[in-house]
């Protein structure tokens, strides 16, 4: 796991108020891509409390693989790189 999945608020109301600045903008139903999602715990919190469809992107392979569990779709894809995959440019 990576360092950011270890120290992750555990608790709902720790998340949102950690992701507070983003949290409040994120509307019902909404679509989201969660750049260097981890495992999936902040999007976890959208889909419960907001009903929300959320795609990730993550480079770590145990926290993706977690993340996987959990959200849309997930890619592994570094931002440094000259390439990504096809599903990112549409």
């Amino acid at each position: 796991m990576s360092k950011y999945s270890v120290i992750a608020p555990k608790k709902k109301a720790d998340l949102r108020s950690h992701f507070g600045t983003t949290y409040k903008y994120i509307n019902a139903k909404d679509i989201v891509l969660d750049v260097g999602c981890s495992t999936g715990y902040y999007a976890r919190l959208l889909i419960e409390d907001k009903n929300c469809i959320v795609d990730g992107i993550e480079i770590d392979q145990k926290d993706r693989l977690e993340a996987q569990k959990h959200l849309r779709t997930v890619f592994d894809v570094n931002l440094d790189s000259k390439t990504w995959p096809e599903q990112l440019l549409k």
